[in-house]
């Protein structure tokens, strides 16, 4: 069974869920929600990628 971890906002929480093992990460320390015309398009020209840590730039926005 995978995780998925809700509502992660900074960067302790995130290396707390490491930490225990969890395999999945979402909310604001990664992107703030879109208005939907935005999401489409963002899926319209994404690519396959590889999630990696947010830089300590992105996390203090």
């Amino acid at each position: 069974m995978l995780t998925v971890a809700e509502g992660v906002e900074t960067v302790s929480q995130l290396d707390f869920l490491e930490r225990l093992g969890g395999d999945f990460a979402q909310g604001y320390l990664f992107a703030k929600p879109l208005p939907p015309a935005d999401f489409e398009r963002l899926l319209l020209c994404a690519r396959p990628f590889q999630v990696a840590r947010p830089s300590a730039e992105i996390a203090t926005d």
